[in-house]
């Protein structure tokens, strides 16, 4: 019976071919079929060319079917255009310089030129993974053109990577424009060659970490045309050729010493700059320098001068910035003369124990005396008597003031008196050894007008001897003293002191209550009396000892002194009559009723 006659039997359905099988057979067909010398691999496109009527979307279903399942391995899944391969080709495929070379062309970019191995292979099957990792780094000599071995640091961890060539890496973009750098410092002089890292960096136009410029510095093109000059973190940079010139010039040693010396260590040993350059160059610098310094001592940012000791020679620098401690002091001198001057008249020309006093917590004696002497401060200021105590300084065109000084003829006078001869000729006065010659002519000229006026300065007389005038101390003379200037207008006490000198000031206190006591009032003010009145009041007390005993009577809290820096206009009386105390001028003298003590 015809099975199509009976019509309750369902037909037979015709067995038809999977087209997923066929595909796979095909594609392991292309792959078994691949010449010993073309890759072991096949792309996803070259599938889709090489098999007739095979798409994309079936590409995946064919390889995880029969017969293909079993025999071929998907790179990269699930990528659908990663390359295939027969599992038995992934010892070959693992060694094929071709398969590493499109490896890096998937991951290196210009952003990463630079990609570890592992980096390289993830994603891969892992079979083949473990193969390729296994294989390159032993046989990196092995690797394709255009691709170099490098080695990653992470930590303590080293890990194989591969550059690609196509992308230069950053340290050898920088070394070129460290060259750039190097070359644009040269070409625009002064101070900026040779140059530190800092400038160059900054030259290069980024940021740099010093990681980065340690590398781009020890590799070509940098090494090929430049090289370093001196040793540590910031180390000087020149070209090759300009190496042996650059070692003996100003600005090379200008650099190492200011870079070296402070105001704390302002010079500084040539053996011990040397230290700064680089090993191979310290002979070459050292024997330069050491032939220059004994042709010449001035380099104009600083000095040069012998440090040799029998075993060794060497040089001393000075760095010109920081000026030994005498210059400088001098420098303060000079200026603390001149804000004298400012004050005015009451405050100049300046005693010298006022100068030094003023700085003395600063100095030691002997960089005073250096500051003296040096040419800094004598160019700038006049010091009216060389090596006297007493002297008084003006700046340099003042001298007609010290001139006029009554200090300066004071202390002059004294210099020249003996025990045996009180009185001292002018001309013999102006002569004095010790006297600034500047000061010679304005201080006969003084004098002489002084004598012919009756204004000679307190406690100073003249006498003329043979026609010539003769200066001399009151308190040399011997008998009754003058009775005090009518001007003063002075009351007259019921009971005189003594008028011969009194030189232990045994009754000064007393006498000193009485004259105060007399004057109390005068000026206007309740205790208080002037200086002016108070001296002539006690002439038979010589200015030393009223001085010392009013300084114990103010000691003892019984009287206070008033200083007189804000007071204008003060007459020479006034400044005469003053008692110096701590470099200022004291004029009022006030009776304390409390006891208290009062400076």
């Amino acid at each position: 019976m015809d099975p199509q006659s009976n019509p309750t039997k369902p037909a037979r359905k015709s067995k038809q071919a999977n087209p997923a099988t066929s595909f796979a057979h095909a594609i392991l067909e292309l792959l078994e079929r691949r010449p010993p010398e073309a890759p072991a691999w096949v792309t996803g496109s070259e599938l889709i060319h090489e098999v007739p009527e095979l798409t994309a979307e079936i590409v995946a279903e064919a390889l995880s079917t029969s017969p293909a399942k079993s025999r071929v391995i998907v790179i990269r899944p699930p990528a659908l255009d990663s390359p295939v391969m027969l599992k038995e080709k992934l010892d070959v495929c693992a060694a094929d310089r071709r398969f590493l070379q499109w490896l890096t062309e998937q991951y290196c970019t210009a952003e990463t030129p630079v990609v570890s191995l592992g980096e390289l292979t993830q994603g891969l099957d892992k079979r083949l993974k473990k193969l390729v990792e296994a294989y390159w780094p032993l046989h990196r000599e092995q690797l394709p053109v255009g691709l170099t071995p490098k080695l990653l640091q992470y930590g303590r961890k080293k890990l194989f990577a591969i550059h690609d060539q196509r992308f230069a890496l950053p340290e050898e973009e920088l070394s070129q424009k460290l060259v750039e750098a190097l070359h644009t410092q040269k070409q625009s002089g002064g101070d900026g060659y040779p140059a530190g890292w800092e400038t160059l960096a900054s030259l290069a136009g980024s940021l740099i970490d010093n990681r980065l410029l340690q590398q781009a510095a020890s590799i070509p093109p940098f090494t090929n045309h430049a090289r370093e000059l001196t040793e540590g973190p910031n180390p000087l940079h020149a070209f090759i050729g300009d190496v042996s010139d650059i070692l003996l010039t100003d600005a090379f040693l200008r650099q190492l010493v200011q870079a070296t010396c402070t105001a704390a260590l302002p010079e500084v040993k040539l053996s011990v700059l040397a230290k700064q350059v680089s090993r191979d160059l310290r002979p070459s610098f050292v024997d330069g320098w050491l032939k220059q310094a004994a042709q010449r001592q001035d380099l104009g940012f600083g000095t040069l001068h012998s440090a040799a000791t029998k075993k060794k020679t060497d040089v001393l620098i000075r760095d010109k910035r920081f000026p030994p401690p005498e210059l400088a002091l001098a420098e303060e001198f000079v200026r603390y003369v001149a804000k004298r001057k400012a004050i005015g008249e009451r405050a100049y020309p300046v005693p010298l124990r006022q100068l030094l006093d003023a700085n003395a917590s600063y100095t030691t004696t002997t960089i005073r005396n250096k500051a003296l002497q040096s040419e800094l401060f004598r160019s700038q200021v006049t010091i009216s008597l060389a090596e006297v105590a007493d002297a008084e300084v003006v700046l340099r065109g003042d001298e007609e003031q010290l001139g006029r000084s009554p200090a300066l003829l004071l202390a002059t006078l004294r210099s020249l008196r003996s025990h045996d001869n009180h009185a001292v000729a002018i001309d013999k006065l102006v002569s004095y050894k010790s006297l600034h010659p500047a000061v010679r002519t304005s201080l006969k000229l003084h004098v002489e007008e002084a004598i012919a006026n009756h204004s000679l300065p307190r406690g100073i007389g003249a006498i003329s001897i043979s026609k010539k005038w003769s200066l001399f101390l009151l308190d040399d003379v011997v008998g009754a003293t003058a009775e005090p200037p009518a001007a003063v207008n002075l009351p007259v006490p019921s009971s005189t002191p003594s008028q011969a000198p009194d030189r232990d000031g045994s009754r000064f206190a007393e006498d000193f209550d009485a004259a105060f006591a007399r004057l109390d009032g005068k000026l206007g003010l309740p205790h208080y009396a002037s200086l002016v009145d108070l001296r002539p009041a006690l002439p038979q007390y010589p200015r030393d000892i009223f001085d010392r005993e009013l300084l114990n009577l103010r000691r003892a809290g019984k009287y206070s002194l008033s200083l007189v820096e804000g007071r204008f206009g003060l007459t020479d009386e006034e400044q005469q009559a003053c008692l110096i105390v701590d470099h200022v001028p004291h004029l009022l003298v006030q009776k304390k009723s409390n006891g208290s003590h009062t400076h």
